[in-house]
């Protein structure tokens, strides 16, 4: 199962670079890459809170089709005239197969609590070495050939995995609980602090290419993009909660100004170097930060809702993602790489504000 995820996941870690390069050599334009990002990232949120309900009721049998919803999208993007891409690219988000939706929530239902931190950060850390290797293989693929052949490669590599999952889960796990309205009012909090996240995510994704492209280093977009992601593994694995006994509320009030003060950092770092090493300084806060909300939303969530409020997790992290990359895309155009970077400032101080004001109001499910 892991293995699995694990390389289906290259396809989500290089989407939207793939997409970026496609419309940006399309348009000459990073404005229009960032919104074609930031439609991408909706259609995505969307997915996953379909998903995520249809998961919570019949488990993954309709996955197959929605991997060839996936493939024929990728069709329209590489078809479709300029006037039609943007809706086209929506419509590639929104087939987009919920492949982290389905892990975790195998993995709040299944594992014990005590060691659902070790599990989560191991998962967690493995979609961020996908999101290493898709911008690379995207990167490195477009460069070769072209854009739309890395599309290309990577929705084949989704749509693969996103179909076997069918014949992997049900010999896992099967669901046991009908799927029942309400359960997810409590986490609330929980949800807007990950929107938060989504932010920054969106805002470093699109400003670590701008800074790249800035320096006429194009060939480093996939590197300065990965950094994020190579931090975030370093957050999973080293920095992952391990002691039970310390409540949620208080690691994420011990964390999320950590968060924030390595934003404000990215901006002002020098060079393409100085700003690839503080987004890994900064990827490996916000992993930390992100694998303990979704504790967090494992505690909270009612069992027949689980599923659900991971896809809503996804959603308004791709939210997020889809805000921060289009404000960093206006700012890279109109202003310059370092008012992109700045965005991520915003987020930081969304999730700082929402974990101070709610984390310590609400009681922990068990």
């Amino acid at each position: 199962m892991l293995i699995l995820a694990s390389v289906t996941r290259l396809h989500v870690g290089g989407l939207s670079l793939a997409v970026l390069l496609l419309v940006e050599g399309r348009t000459a334009s990073i404005a229009d890459g960032g919104l074609a990002v930031a439609l991408l990232s909706v259609g995505v949120a969307v997915a996953r809170i379909v998903q995520g309900r249809l998961v919570d009721r019949v488990g993954v049998a309709g996955l197959p089709g929605v991997a060839a919803a996936h493939a024929g999208s990728a069709a329209l993007v590489l078809s479709a005239p300029d006037a039609l891409l943007a809706p086209a690219v929506l419509a590639l988000g929104l087939t987009a197969p919920a492949i982290t939706v389905v892990t975790r929530w195998l993995w709040a239902r299944d594992v014990a609590a005590e060691r659902q931190p070790f599990i989560f950060g191991a998962d967690t850390a493995l979609q961020d070495g996908a999101f290493v290797l898709g911008p690379l293989i995207a990167a490195a693929v477009a460069a070769a050939t072209e854009p739309g052949v890395a599309l290309v490669a990577l929705v084949v590599l989704g749509c693969a995995g996103g179909a076997g999952l069918v014949f992997v889960v049900p010999k896992v796990a099967r669901p046991r609980d009908r799927a029942a309205p309400g359960g997810l009012r409590s986490v609330t909090g929980v949800q807007a602090a990950i929107g938060g996240l989504g932010v920054i995510y969106g805002a470093l994704g699109v400003g670590a290419v701008a800074v790249a492209l800035e320096a006429g280093r194009d060939s480093l977009t996939g590197v300065v993009t990965a950094a994020l992601f190579v931090g975030g593994i370093v957050g999973d694995l080293v920095l992952a909660p391990r002691n039970p006994s310390v409540p949620l509320a208080r690691r994420l009030r011990a964390r999320v100004p950590v968060l924030l003060a390595a934003c404000a950092l990215v901006p002002l770092a020098p060079g393409v170097v100085g700003v690839t090493l503080a987004i890994a300084v900064t990827g490996a806060v916000l992993a930390n930060a992100s694998v303990t909300l979704l504790l967090d939303l494992a505690a909270r969530a009612s069992a027949p809702m689980r599923a659900e409020g991971f896809g809503w997790a996804g959603a308004t992290l791709r939210l997020g993602n889809a805000a921060g990359a289009a404000a960093a895309g206006v700012l890279a155009e109109r202003v310059d790489a370092r008012a992109a970077l700045a965005v991520a400032l915003v987020g930081a101080m969304l999730a700082t504000a929402v974990v101070l004001a709610r984390a310590a109001r609400l009681p922990i499910r068990t």
